[in-house]
């Protein structure tokens, strides 16, 4: 370790790790280990990367350094990794002011080969000597068919991500508060701006901050830090020098006066007044001093987004608006920023006299401790359970860069124990009245935006940019249009390429010994109590008990009784019971617990041919509030009254913003969904709980209630809590077993046990063709059915062969779409999908080929291994406790064995290509009684309307 000077060394008593800062001697590189025993060891390196315009220059960087490097010469080493690592996890992210490069993997071998394979794509990527690599991820010009137009992965992705309205209001707000700021800037590139980034500037932008002066380096988990530190100075860092680099952040200058502006946004129907936006944004701090950045989170929470906020309630109780939500961020600074979503703009200057009269009332009268300590109890829930994430060393990684981005110590964004003693014990101190008076209300920096929502808005840009590609295509000579043809064909031929034997071997390989054959058993022990089945997982959950009730509702079987109780689920806990207004109930929640969960969830037993519904009430609870959480699970479950018609149309204005929202961000899960439902009975429930029928029937609920909304909901609140058949499963350390069991039987003595005759779910397969027509400017498009034969272990390695080998070349590469695949899995589905595609027809082309790919593809068994390997690597992912438990608790519902799983990864570890190859009929047949499914761009889709049975505007 000579060349490395040790800066700064702690034990963290709670993240149960030694914290070691280092300094690259020769290069300045900064360096942050965390030792510890967990076997899920992640690296990362990442860059501050300051854009300088919405080009998406450090976003097209980041898709194209993993395009092949010095040691990796195959055309997409990453893809070669997803295809035949056991990664946990694996990706690359663009932020607004860095660029991080994070790798997981519990296998040794693997994270070795992850590590060098990120460090040597960032350090010598081939893209600085091959420009179709940015043409292919970034943006290219495309001649084909006499028609000049725009193609790119990036530049698609993008056209996409603000293809949403919030998405587009998030910009707009930030472009405000910080006009001489990066913070302003779009750094994923605007699609507008995109086409504006040569290869040459991008080059120079990868030269200016590509460099170990530049870097952050993390590595965490049980290894051998300093072999790694060793191997990553000899291989990499001491290649280079030191030198400056100017990735200095800068704050942005105080305003003279509140901005007040308005701003247009994209829709693509008509709108009436009152759905504009309406944004109430101030900069109230610093992003790299902790107790500013904790105390800047916890405001944003508690005053907009708590259900209990006095400030909240009076903004939703005005009339004026739908929906209300944050959109403050912490990077350099904190903001403080409240969107109004559906109010008319000549009420802007109401809603904000509205937020600044109750702010002013809070920091004179002093703002509620108790909604204060809810949030306080959120984060050490957070710090206990280490981010809830199985992957803790990526929490810890993206934690770290919170203050050691900006030049503090990486600890200072971890060890925040002291930080939030500090601020509990200054509550009655008025620490958060000043921050509101001095940071918020005494502040200039501040910015109001009005965001009007204007149809067709991008068909006018989209029709000024095609008027612009024709006018290039009109002006080129003869010469210079062959020369674009003849670029598109030699990219053709680039992405067709096969990887040649000797950039084959350059890939680092795992072996099939390298495969854990048995997933993790999960001890469980089953007690047959009085009136319920009570399942205990004894595992180190740090203090916290975590309580799951699954009741059955195999008796609520038609599809408005189902999306009434889905409805019922996200109702629950935020409104009033007999013994509680809503915002005093959420605080008792809080206050005790980490909130409760009610959901509806399904359970296969495929021995029996049945499926096994239940409506799942979860909780967690630090082990000295377990009585308090029982008796808040007993006050919603036998006292929530349905009363109030009003507060229900808030809710249900909520989730309608929350399904639009997740519509455009998850389109092709959607779709997957959509499609394969018309064939099987499990996915069609879902689609009813939580697919495109219940997103059509809150929206319906949402424009026209019915006068009985209050009695049907009634209706099914007492049906759904019967304690006949119930299972009870808890978590714990058992430390506090007696009060923790006594207190579930006495919730359990408590419940109606109504015995329900069960009813069957009605399902008739139909193959059925739709289109769902939105505000997108790209599509997601999805085949769906049933396979017509059993599901094994060798169906998890052909969706990584077809997904991996051919759609990503011809859909993703070729396409421009961001991504693509086919999925089969246990429940006997089949799905393509396709994510932020540019194209329907030539997506339905290439999903229409597959058979043909799988009977023509020369893949040999020797390239067939890591696509077995990678495949497998997902059938036994790493968990949290809580997850542990849960995954055990299916198993018992579902009458599976762990041996089932075990079967699959045999069964898919003795696949060959001629077992695949022989597939080819199966899918065939499936792919032509599909049915498909495309969310898109709503021109497009009626411009082919042809291709579909019925098109739903949403």
């Amino acid at each position: 370790m000579k060349n490395y000077k040790l800066i700064e060394e702690k034990y963290l008593d709670n993240e149960q790790s030694d914290a070691l800062v280092y300094q690259h001697k020769k290069t300045k590189a900064q360096i942050f280990v965390m030792k510890n025993d967990d076997e899920n060891k992640v690296f990362g390196i990442g860059f501050r990367t300051p854009p300088k315009k919405s080009d998406g220059v450090c976003h097209i960087i980041e898709h194209c350094v993993l395009n092949g490097s010095k040691k990796y010469r195959t055309k997409e080493p990453f893809m070669d990794m997803i295809k035949g690592s056991l990664y946990t996890f694996l990706n690359a992210m663009t932020y607004p002011d860095k660029t991080i490069y994070p790798v997981a993997s519990r296998n040794d071998k693997d994270f070795k080969n992850l590590t060098d394979l990120y460090l040597d794509a960032v350090f010598n990527p081939r893209v600085l000597e091959e420009e179709k690599i940015f043409r292919q991820e970034g943006w290219r010009y495309n001649l084909e068919d006499g028609k000049l137009t725009y193609k790119g992965v990036v530049y698609n992705e993008m056209r996409g991500s603000m293809s949403s309205q919030e998405t587009q209001v998030f910009k707009n707000t930030n472009a405000e508060l910080f006009p001489d700021t990066i913070y302003g800037l779009n750094s994923g590139g605007d699609p507008y701006v995109i086409p504006e980034l040569t290869y040459e500037q991008f080059k120079e932008y990868y030269s200016e901050f590509y460099h170990p002066s530049n870097s952050y380096i993390f590595l965490y988990g049980n290894m051998d830090h300093e072999a790694y530190l060793e191997y990553i100075d000899k291989e990499y860092l001491s290649n280079y020098k030191f030198r400056y680099v100017n990735s200095t952040l800068h704050y942005q200058k105080h305003f003279d006066a509140v901005k007040d502006n308005v701003k247009y946004i994209n829709t693509a129907r008509e709108t009436k007044p009152n759905e504009a936006f309406v944004s109430y944004s101030a900069i109230i701090g610093k992003g790299n001093d902790s107790k500013d950045r904790i105390i800047s989170n916890i405001l944003s929470s508690a005053l907009i987004d708590n259900e209990s906020s006095s400030l909240r309630q009076k903004l939703l109780s005005s009339g004026m608006l739908d929906v209300v939500f944050s959109a403050s961020t912490t990077n350099l600074e904190a903001t403080f920023s409240i969107i109004a979503k559906n109010i008319n703009p000549k009420d802007k200057d109401v809603f904000v006299q509205l937020i600044e009269e109750e702010l002013y009332n809070i920091s004179k009268v002093g703002i509620d401790k108790d909604l204060i300590l809810t949030e306080l109890n959120a984060y050490k829930y957070d710090l206990r359970e280490k981010g809830n994430s199985a992957t803790k060393g990526m929490v810890y990684f993206t934690n770290a860069l919170d203050s050691w981005l900006y030049d503090k110590s990486p600890i200072e964004a971890i060890d925040i124990n002291d930080d939030l003693q500090f601020i509990e014990d200054n509550i009655e101190n008025g620490i958060f009245e000043k921050f509101i008076e001095e940071r918020i209300l005494a502040s200039k920096n501040k910015s109001i935006v009005t965001h009007i929502p204007q149809k067709g808005l991008n068909e006018e840009k989209d029709a000024q940019l095609q008027q612009s590609l024709d006018e290039k295509l009109a002006s080129l000579s003869e010469e210079e249009k062959k020369d674009l043809e003849n670029f598109r064909i030699e990219m053709e031929t680039f992405q067709n390429r096969k990887n040649t034997e000797e950039e084959k071997a350059t890939i680092p390989m795992l072996s099939k010994e390298d495969v854990n054959t048995q997933i993790e058993r999960i001890d469980r022990e089953v007690e047959d109590r009085d009136n319920y089945t009570l399942l205990k997982h004894n595992l180190p959950t740090s203090g916290i008990d975590y309580i799951s009730l699954a009741f059955n509702i195999d008796h609520i079987s038609s599809p408005e009784d189902i999306k009434y109780l889905s409805l019922l689920c996200s109702i629950l806990t935020m409104i009033d019971t007999k013994n509680y207004h809503y915002s005093d109930l959420n605080k008792y929640i809080y206050l005790n617990t980490d909130g409760i969960s009610f959901s509806i969830a399904q359970y296969r037993d495929d021995k029996a041919d049945k499926i096994y519904r239940k409506l799942m009430v979860t909780t967690k609870t630090f082990s000295e509030n377990i009585s308090n959480a029982t008796d808040i699970l007993a006050e919603i479950i036998h006292n929530t009254i349905f009363e109030n018609k009003k507060r229900i149309k808030e809710i249900i204005s909520m989730i309608n913003a929350g399904n639009e929202m997740n519509l455009l961000h998850m389109g092709h899960v959607y779709m997957m969904n959509r499609a394969a439902s018309n064939h099987i009975e499990y996915l069609k429930y879902n689609e009813l709980v939580k697919g495109i029928d219940f997103y059509l029937f809150v929206k319906e609920l949402n424009e026209n209630m019915p006068d009985d909304i209050l009695t049907k909901l009634e209706e099914i609140f007492h049906k759904a809590f019967s304690s006949n058949k119930l299972i009870v499963d808890l978590a714990s350390t058992f430390e506090n077993k007696k009060v923790l069991e006594n207190s579930i039987d006495h919730l359990v003595s408590t419940l109606d046990d109504t015995v329900y005759e069960e009813s069957p779910f009605e399902f008739t397969p139909e193959a059925i063709k739709e289109g769902f027509a939105t505000t997108a400017d790209v599509n997601y498009v999805s085949y769906g059915n049933k396979l017509s034969e059993e599901f094994t272990g060798k169906y998890i390695v052909l969706n990584n062969l077809v997904s991996n080998e051919f759609l990503y070349r011809e859909i993703r590469a070729k396409g421009g779409a961001y991504g693509a695949g086919m999925t089969t899995n246990q429940v006997g589905s089949f799905a393509t999908y396709s994510y932020r595609d540019p194209n329907l027809e030539k997506t339905l082309q290439t999903y229409n080929g597959i058979p043909n790919f799988l009977e023509e593809t020369q893949i040999t068994d020797e390239d067939l291994l890591p696509l077995i390997i990678g495949a497998v690597g997902k059938l036994d992912p790493p968990k949290t406790e809580r997850a542990k438990a849960a995954f055990d608790l299916s198993f018992y519902i579902g009458h599976r064995e762990y041996e089932e799983i075990d079967d699959l990864i045999k069964n898919a570890l003795e696949s060959d290509i001629e077992t695949l190859k022989s597939k080819a009929t199966i899918l065939k047949e499936a792919i032509e009684t599909a049915s498909l499914a495309v969310l898109g761009n709503s021109q497009l889709i009626n411009d082919k309307k042809d291709i579909f049975d019925r098109i739903i505007e949403l």
